[in-house]
């Protein structure tokens, strides 16, 4: 912490000295019998730029009393810093932190096939989850589960499993089949991962149809995936026709959501999927789709 005001900072817990939070040094029973509380902030401990340690600390943690105090600025706020990986203190930010606490990876080819700023967010981690196969399918909940009786629910025919539920079943593959020629995709696979290694092969751009793939993908393995544990826990059945008109809405509300110009490939989508678009004049500085 970078001492301001003081009213920020933890006086026991927070690492604000050079020699670490004071909890490594003074307990908790020691903070009580002083008559101080856990929730004490360095404002508390300062006055008048000295410390204001209780006296009967002077021979059982001297070291406190040589402590050099911080000098409080009341127009400035106490500040959060981190100590990235390479040893550099900066800003503190969740983005810094994650990827200093994290293993750094390589960045797989089919991310942006995922997470791209148009996406629906709980849509696209359950793709997430069914593209690294970590979906509470039947194949792995047999592992620790050891039943003959585990069938897909969807089409009752073998256990269900993350290939046969994208899109082998013959339930899901109907479903798949139905978006092809509304996403202009009619030569692409009918298998989850086939199709994700023909999606990333291709140039991803902000172009309406891009947007529209990926969108119906992620939506298609959502709502196939609620589909599956609906009939599971809640005994609750939707034809074909109910989970394409589900997932047909939603695409269509979130294009409805985006700022897309006026082109020739938008007019096109605005035909199938009924969304609208920009005028040309667009007001500079918006962010559009093409």
């Amino acid at each position: 912490m970078r001492i301001g005001d003081g009213k920020g900072t933890s006086a026991w817990f927070d690492n604000w000295s050079f020699i670490g939070p004071l909890f490594q040094y003074i307990s908790k029973r020691d903070i009580f019998y002083a008559g101080l509380s856990l929730s004490c902030k360095i404002a508390d401990l300062v006055i008048d730029g000295s410390w204001n340690w209780p006296e009967v600390w002077r021979s059982k943690i001297q070291f406190l009393f040589h402590l050099p105090p911080p000098l409080l600025f009341q127009d400035r706020p106490d500040q959060a810093l981190w100590k990235n990986r390479s040893g550099k203190v900066c800003h503190f930010s969740v983005k810094t932190a994650w990827f200093d606490l994290s293993d750094p990876k390589d960045s797989v080819s089919w991310f942006k096939c995922v997470w791209f700023s148009q996406n629906i967010p709980r849509n696209a981690f359950i793709l997430w989850l069914a593209i690294n196969k970590r979906l509470n399918t039947q194949d792995r909940i047999a592992i620790w589960n050891k039943t003959d009786d585990l069938k897909c629910p969807l089409c009752n025919s073998i256990r269900d499993n993350h290939n046969h539920l994208f899109f082998g079943c013959d339930f899901s593959l109907r479903v798949w089949r139905y978006f092809k020629g509304l996403m202009k995709l009619e030569c692409v696979p009918d298998d989850l991962y086939l199709i994700i290694d023909y999606i990333s092969s291709r140039p991803i751009s902000k172009s309406i149809w891009s947007i529209i793939q990926r969108l119906v993908l992620g939506d298609s393995v959502y709502y196939i995936w609620i589909e599956r544990n609906a009939r599971i826990f809640l005994k609750k059945f939707r034809s074909v026709d109910e989970i394409c008109g589900i997932i047909r809405d939603y695409v269509r509300l979130r294009l409805l959501s985006l700022k897309i110009k006026s082109s020739k490939q938008s007019l096109e989508a605005t035909g199938i999927w009924n969304f609208h678009v920009m005028k040309s004049n667009v007001v500079k500085g918006s962010k559009v789709l093409s």
